[in-house]
């Protein structure tokens, strides 16, 4: 029994990446387009640094040349000059053979580095990075590497689980700077003892009180179906749950294409996420109630005591499977 069970969870373990690795994101693709679009009306009316900020969400939901270029010339022209000049750094390493993007990335770098100072920070293990109270990662590194503008610099680093780090730099135009920052060590959590459960004296039963229980019947090595049962239960769960959050991710989505916004397009990628999680884990879930129901001793009762036959069925088809049981009563179904 128990080497049946580790058997299942290391199926469903393995089933589960596999599901969410073949999920497209198409979605991905329309909202770098709808940002660019807006970015570039933003640039036809001269808000440059709304337009910067809508061709960097272009580029993190699809990454290309295109939106990075455009994000470092409005960044530019809005006098956002220590972040153009660390999205070109970025242009540089991701896209060194694209003539295009190289010029503009060596233009900026080569306008900025006199009046600008730049910092070159390692984390360990790989952290996230604030400058004077503003994120200046997306995601988590071990090697960050930016311009910032010349004097008191707050430098913040930050893990999941441990205290952030921070440094205060004093750094000139012109200058280069390296930082080392380190995570903690966890803290760890006090131990508490549990208190002795208190110890309850009971009398004896009287003799002509003392009801004889009859032992339980021998475990032949099947799977009650209750077990089968729960699992079918739980899985229908886990797809309700993920058809409302499709809903939930759809409206979301009808109101990002209405408002186009930064915080709107990341509460839509977290909803999207979260959909994914329920379908996969319904999916997972369905997968081992299947690989249950083979397992259950559906007739473990005496033929006497039996008012039916139970047998779990499985139906696939491209858009989907279905999972259910037949019930047969007295030889009809």
């Amino acid at each position: 029994m128990r080497s049946f069970l580790a058997c299942l969870v290391l199926v469903t373990s393995l089933v589960a990446p596999v599901i969410a690795r073949a999920q497209p994101r198409p979605e991905d693709v329309q909202a770098a387009a709808a940002a660019f679009a807006e970015g570039q009306r933003a640039q036809l009316r001269g808000s440059y640094a709304q337009a910067a900020d809508l061709f960097e969400l272009a580029d993190r939901s699809a990454p290309s040349a295109a939106a990075l270029r455009s994000a470092i010339r409005n960044h530019r022209a809005a006098g956002h000059l220590s972040r153009a000049a660390t999205l070109a750094l970025r242009a540089q390493r991701l896209y060194p053979d694209d003539a295009d993007t190289r010029a503009v990335a060596d233009e900026v770098i080569a306008a900025s580095s006199s009046s600008l100072a730049r910092m070159r920070v390692t984390c360990e293990p790989a952290c996230s990075l604030a400058i004077d109270g503003r994120a200046a990662t997306e995601t988590s590194a071990t090697e960050i590497d930016l311009f910032v503008d010349p004097g008191e610099r707050r430098v913040v680093a930050s893990w999941p689980g441990r205290e952030a780090v921070s440094e205060s730099v004093a750094i000139e135009a012109g200058a280069e700077r390296t930082l080392e920052m380190r995570a903690p060590e966890p803290t760890p959590e006090p131990v508490v003892a549990p208190e002795p459960e208190p110890v309850v004296e009971t009398e004896p039963a009287p003799m002509d009180e003392v009801i004889v229980q009859p032992a339980p019947p021998a475990d032949d090595g099947g799977i009650t179906p209750w077990v089968f049962g729960i699992g079918a239960g739980l899985t229908a769960i886990a797809l309700g749950a993920g058809i409302a959050s499709g809903v939930d991710t759809l409206s979301a989505r009808d109101a990002y294409e209405n408002d186009p916004t930064r915080e709107r397009y990341e509460d839509g990628v977290d909803r999207q996420w979260r959909t994914n999680g329920l379908f996969i884990g319904a999916a997972a879930l369905g997968i081992a109630t299947v690989v249950l129901a083979f397992f259950t001793d559906w007739d473990g009762e005496p033929e006497e005591q039996r008012a039916e036959t139970t047998r779990p069925w499985l139906v696939a088809s491209p858009e989907g499977a279905m999972i259910g049981i037949e019930q047969s009563f007295g030889g009809g179904t």
